[in-house]
Formats: C-alpha cells, structure tokens, sequence
C-alpha cells in the first residue's frame, strides 16, 4: 500500500514504536521448553495469492480476508499461486517497496528481501496471504519485546508455558512497526509463534523484531539462531555436569553407607 505521509510523521510512529518497550509494564511468560537452543533453522511459511476480484468484490483487504484465503481449498479459481517453504528469517517486501521505501532513511534500517512467492519478472505482486508459524528461542533471560513491521497488516501471536498473547494491525496500513504495550519477562527456552500478515495493492513488506532490553534503544531482526521450524530436542547434560552429578552420587552412596555400619562393642 502506498500513502503519502510526511517524514516527520513517519519518524514520529518509529520512535513510538521503538521507544515504547523500554517503558511499559512486564509480564512473565514461562518457555514451552526450558533450555539454551542455538542453530535455529527458520520458520515454515505459507503463501496464497488470489484473484482481485476473488471475493467477488475486493482484494484481501483486511485480516478476515487473510483467514479466508488461507482456507481456500486447493484448485480454487481464485487461487493464481501458492507457496509452501522453509525461510531463514521473516523479512519480506515486495518490489514496489523496495523500489520505494528501501533507501529512506526512516525504513533503511529494515533490509529486507524479495517475496519468495513471485519471481523478478512478476508484475502482479498484489493480494497475497502468508502465515509463518515455528519457535522462538530465548537464550539471554531478560526483557523482551516483538514488533512487526507491516503494510498492510498483521496479528502476531506469542505462546508460552502459562499464556499466549497476540498484537495486531488490520485494514489497509501504511508501513508500521508496531509492538507489544507490554514486555515480557522471558526465561531461557522456546516460545511458539503464529504470524499472519497480508498485502492488498502497491507497497507490502513483513518484518518479525524483537527488542531485549534494558540495553537496547530499537527493534532489530529475529535471526535464523533463534527461529525453529519444529520444537527442538532437549539438550543434552555436557559432560561436566554428569561427571558433576556422578561424583555427588558416590559421595553420597559412601556416606550412606559408612553412617549405616555397625559400632564395634
């Protein structure tokens, strides 16, 4: 989607969204699984893109259009292609946003790569619905917080031990980083995740951040490391610790043992 606003503006809605974190309230999400998981895989995506007309009147225009097309039924006529992949990160545009937005100095800092669902040659890279879904993994207990970056919108939902919690952007947007009103106080572990986003006419970008604080001053890109596709093994002890555990076993098991024998009369 493509809407003149000002610069000033635009700067303005960044440093809101970039600056909002680092003062809102925490709230304690526990891991699915606890532990410290590195070598992350990515996330599996889903793409469908549809006729303008696939409805019968619109294009996908809002977030019930996206839960509609990714329901379609595969053969639908409204279908013109669909998409199924592994990506190593979630940070996608088409090209009209890069051709416009890529360079600006208030969206530079979101590199973002081309839409795996079209190819270079593509002129129609309108009316598309994506869902990613995989983990999140936390390796540095701490403060966390996770923003979108959307056009035209998007609901992102987080899933832990004790609670899931969902931010969203719907109708038609322009570009808009927009994140949680509340940190979360998150353990060593993975974290399930579901984001939907969709994209109606001109610009369409989806970005998944996250901000660690209190250290940090803005969002930045989610990195392969931390994404899986499936929920990881359990890592296994290192060798120091069951050397660890071992050695406290015998010490035990002697100890017991010599407490137990009989005193000499």
């Amino acid at each position: 989607m493509y809407l003149h606003i000002s610069k000033n503006f635009t700067l303005a809605i960044i440093l809101f969204a970039i600056l909002s974190p680092a003062h809102a309230a925490v709230i304690n999400l526990d891991p699915l699984q606890a532990g410290v998981y590195t070598g992350g895989d990515g996330a599996l995506s889903r793409w469908v893109q549809v006729t303008d007309d696939w409805n019968g009147i619109w294009g996908v225009e809002q977030l019930a259009d996206q839960k509609k097309v990714m329901d379609l039924s595969p053969g639908d006529p409204g279908i013109l292609r669909t998409l199924e992949t592994k990506v190593s990160t979630i940070n996608f545009s088409d090209d009209v946003y890069r051709e416009k937005w890529a360079n600006d100095p208030a969206w530079s800092q979101f590199v973002t790569q081309p839409v795996p669902l079209f190819l270079s040659t593509d002129l129609n890279q309108n009316d598309y619905a994506a869902r990613f879904t995989g983990y999140i993994a936390i390796t540095t207990p701490g403060e966390y917080n996770f923003g979108v970056l959307s056009d035209e919108g998007f609901q992102f939902t987080l899933i832990g031990a004790n609670g899931s919690y969902s931010s969203q952007l719907d109708s038609l947007n322009p570009r808009t980083l927009v994140g949680f009103d509340s940190n979360f106080a998150m353990q060593a572990g993975v974290y399930q995740f579901t984001l939907d986003t969709y994209e109606h006419t001109q610009a369409g970008v989806i970005s998944l951040n996250w901000w660690h604080g209190p250290g940090a001053s803005e969002f930045s890109l989610v990195p392969q490391a931390s994404l899986f596709s499936t929920i990881p093994p359990v890592p296994e002890p290192q060798e120091w610790l069951l050397f660890a555990a071992g050695f406290l076993m015998l010490a035990w098991y002697f100890r017991k043992n010599r407490s137990a024998s009989p005193v000499a009369a």
